[in-house]
């Protein structure tokens, strides 16, 4: 140390010494004496060994800033999953199926003016009504006593029931029986789905009344032998609550003609045009 500060104070001139500055052990800007070749640290030195660790912590740092640059410019902010495209579902062609004929129209049995009288009231009512018939099975209410609290005949009640039980199929065609069947002192007149039989001593030997289908009933005659001598009249009676009418032949079960016999089935063309009827909807006219 003495003689590097001797070296400064007598001014010997320093002699450079070229060294690589970031050798080992630093020895950039050590200058030599030229007279006692002493080596000290000039101001040069502090100068480049400044510079030189400037740049070696800002050379990293910028590298670094640089990366970072270079991430944030091409990398592109995050954004929700692209979804999947639509699925275009193409319709299906609606097919129109033209309505089959009815085979009943066709068939050789088929009266138009017979139905018309049958199921629309052609008989006696020339404007025609639109066609009523049951869209179920029946229920079926027997009174056993009559309006005036006497007891009907054990068997006039049992010829009724089979008859009725026997009838309803022809008069729906074959597409429903009796659904049910009680006796009692009761009524079940007003409720849907029920047909009532009730019994009275005065009048004809029988007449329905109600609406079809919806709790109507049929009353008759007890007391006259011709009414109850055989169970047309309840077969009659039954087919009017079933939603037929009169019509203009003595052959018929539903005759709008003076009729003196005590029992009678529905006859083939009744049967017939029953199915007609009952394959037809409600409130139409002409079947089609």
């Amino acid at each position: 140390m003495l003689r590097r500060l001797k070296c400064r104070l007598v001014g010997h001139r320093a002699m450079p010494h070229a060294v690589d500055p970031f050798s080992y052990p630093f020895k950039m800007g050590f200058r030599y004496c030229s007279r006692c070749f002493c080596h000290y640290r000039s101001l040069g030195y502090w100068r480049a060994y400044g510079a030189a660790l400037a740049w070696r912590v800002a050379l990293p740092a910028l590298a670094l800033l640089a990366v970072f640059f270079a991430a944030g410019c091409s990398g592109s902010s995050p954004t929700a999953p692209t979804p999947p495209p639509p699925v275009i579902v193409q319709p299906q062609p609606v097919v129109v199926v033209p309505p089959q004929p009815n085979p009943l129209l066709s068939d050789s049995r088929f009266d138009l003016g017979f139905y018309r009288q049958l199921a629309l009231d052609g008989f006696q009512t020339p404007s025609l009504r639109s066609l009523n018939h049951w869209t179920r099975a029946p229920l079926i209410y027997i009174r056993t006593v009559d309006d005036a609290g006497r007891a009907v005949a054990r068997s006039l009640l049992e010829q009724t029931a089979a008859a009725i039980i026997n009838t309803t199929g022809q008069w729906t065609g074959g597409r429903f029986g009796v659904a049910g069947l009680e006796q009692g002192t009761d009524t079940k007149e007003g409720q849907p789905g029920w047909l009532t039989v009730k019994w009275n001593t005065t009048g004809p030997c029988g007449t329905t009344n109600g609406v079809v289908g919806e709790g109507s009933a049929i009353v008759m005659n007890h007391a006259r032998p011709e009414c109850t001598c055989g169970p047309r009249v309840a077969k009659h009676e039954l087919g009017h609550a079933m939603g037929f009418y009169h019509t203009d032949s003595i052959i018929d079960v539903m005759s709008g003609l003076p009729d003196p016999a005590c029992d009678k089935n529905p006859s083939a063309r009744e049967v017939f045009h029953a199915q007609v009827a009952y394959g037809q909807p409600l409130g139409s006219r002409d079947p089609s």
